[in-house]
């Protein structure tokens, strides 16, 4: 529904809603909320997805139930009937049958081979990157950053990379999407997640630990819970330590089937 709407093309929306037959209601947004909890469907449940973590508050309309990306998010819904939604992995993220071959196929050289895969856009902290990059390098002369993905601050990360002299160890690899994506994601030894879009789920750390790689990420979301270690502090001193470190941690994903089964018991 758009928040946008003239009042009639509300009205006209509502009256479509109420004249479903359907089970359940999902509202992804408050706006969404707010309009669907008076014309729904009889005897349909409204389930309410929150995402960012500005949206879980007191003032929050409420729903039959809501699902949130991490566990941070569900303690703030206190009293309500909340589930937390792990991301789904399409089964294509595996690790790579031969990754020196692949890195071969892609251009790569250099160990090791880390990647930050995301928009670049001031929340996923393309800068900080970089500059942590050119301290891990002082002790990593051979490490690689694989920057995968486009956005609006691209060609502000060009010229850091150009003035900090990395442009021999930095690969812009551009958008990609589909197989092509799993494919650079499996390339890695590493990724650095350093920040969050909207989701606030972290599935590129668990499509990251899927294929096997090392997952190094800031405390956002659900990004504790699915990295090998958290940076914990924004500064290149941090984030290149947590890669030194070589920790590695245990985590089980839950299955797609899992998932499903939860939401539906919900």
């Amino acid at each position: 529904l758009s928040v946008k709407s003239p009042p009639w093309s509300v009205w006209r929306d509502l009256r479509r809603l109420r004249q479903r037959h359907v089970d359940v209601v999902h509202a992804p947004s408050t706006n969404d909320l707010l309009l669907a909890r008076g014309p729904r469907p009889k005897g349909a449940v409204l389930i309410r997805s929150v995402h960012p973590p500005r949206s879980p508050r007191s003032s929050l309309p409420r729903a039959d139930a809501y699902t949130v990306p991490a566990v941070a998010e569900a303690s703030r819904l206190a009293g309500r009937k909340v589930q937390v939604l792990p991301p789904l992995v399409d089964p294509r993220f595996q690790p790579a049958e031969n990754r020196e071959s692949l890195r071969a196929e892609l251009g790569l050289t250099g160990s090791p081979l880390i990647g930050m895969v995301s928009t670049f856009q001031p929340s996923r902290r393309h800068a900080l990157g970089i500059a942590a990059f050119a301290q891990l390098r002082r002790t990593s002369v051979q490490a690689r950053l694989v920057l995968v993905g486009d956005g609006a601050l691209m060609e502000p990360i060009r010229q850091q990379v150009r003035e900090s002299g990395l442009e021999e160890r930095v690969t812009f690899a551009g958008y990609q999407q589909g197989d092509a994506f799993v494919r650079w994601l499996q390339a890695l030894d590493e990724v650095w997640l350093l920040g969050l879009g909207n989701d606030w789920s972290g599935r590129a750390a668990a499509q990251a630990r899927a294929c096997g790689v090392r997952v190094v990420a800031v405390g956002e979301g659900a990004l504790p819970a699915l990295a090998d270690v958290r940076v914990g502090q924004l500064t290149p001193e941090a984030v290149a330590g947590a890669s030194r470190s070589q920790e590695r941690g245990r985590v089980e994903l839950p299955s797609n089937r899992r998932i499903a089964e939860d939401v539906l018991t919900l």
